[in-house]
């Protein structure tokens, strides 16, 4: 259902064949939702996500930032309380499971040179979450600002001429502005 919506949806995995090599007879649920190109669920790997639900920490790093104020990438944060990934022998996962879990479009935390951050960034179809939630939040202002203008029409209407089109231009250009000036 989300597909079809302007929405994002997160989701994290636990299960260890996600750490074994990519085909297309993977049946994990990473694997899954990669193959079936789901450009608007994003998956977060950890082996004790099913406690731990790693997806509403990641959800809750970024979601507060609205693209049009303040855009975040959603690669290389901190998870606070998120651990780094670990296998099935206890190990952090190796580079070799990393590479098994880009190619599922997977994010994971691992040890890097600046503390434990999550790798990833991406939807399962391979788009980046942030440029979704740009994208999403674009078309959110725009129509915010072309409904305004169709609403506050007070006993009168927008002209279906070159004043009318001349009108639409200016909000949806304004609605383009906070964008343009955060540099999303």
């Amino acid at each position: 259902a989300v597909q079809a919506m302007e929405r994002l949806c997160f989701v994290s995995n636990q299960e260890m064949s996600a750490l074994t090599a990519f085909s297309g007879i993977s049946t994990d649920i990473p694997a899954k939702l990669k193959q079936n190109n789901f450009t608007r669920t994003a998956v977060i790997w950890d082996e004790e996500a099913g406690s731990k639900f790693p997806e509403c920490n990641y959800v809750g790093v970024n979601a507060p930032f609205s693209p049009d104020e303040q855009a975040v990438v959603w690669d290389g944060r901190v998870l606070p309380g998120i651990s780094v990934a670990k296998n099935s022998s206890g190990n952090m996962i190796n580079s070799t499971q990393q590479l098994n879990l880009d190619n599922r479009n997977a994010s994971y935390v691992v040890k890097t040179a600046a503390g434990d951050r999550v790798l990833g960034g991406k939807t399962a179809g391979g788009t980046w979450i942030d440029e979704i939630r740009i994208r999403d939040c674009i078309a959110a202002r725009v129509k915010e600002r072309l409904e305004a203008l169709l609403l506050n029409q007070a006993g009168t209407k927008v002209p279906g001429n070159k004043e009318g089109v001349g009108l639409c231009e200016a909000q949806v250009a304004s609605a383009l502005n906070a964008f343009v000036k955060s540099n999303a």
